[in-house]
């Protein structure tokens, strides 16, 4: 199978929080994985394609998270015996 990605993928269990809409609250979420493209991410509520969001990535207490913008490329529901919600995949906008 060919895989059609630009960019390699790091499995990465990091803190991250988005916000999709000018008057909505931060949300918390964690990733999945991360390259420098965009991040995968799990998320209790869906986010609708193509919507573009604000997220700050945590990676150690030490580093600030800055912001950065991203489109919703695809979300999927996902649930395992832990959790349950949806799986999100984020392309990353410079």
């Amino acid at each position: 199978m060919d895989d059609r990605r630009k960019h390699v993928r790091f499995k990465s269990a990091t803190i991250m929080q988005y916000k999709d809409g000018i008057f909505s609250a931060q949300t918390d979420a964690l990733t999945k994985d991360v390259s420098l493209g965009g991040v995968c991410f799990f998320s209790d509520k869906k986010v609708n394609i193509g919507q573009v969001i604000k997220v700050k990535l945590f990676y150690d207490a030490k580093s600030p998270a800055r912001p950065i913008k991203g489109k919703v490329a695809w979300s999927t529901p996902y649930s395992d015996n832990v959790s349950k919600g949806y799986l999100n995949g984020l392309t990353f906008i410079r």
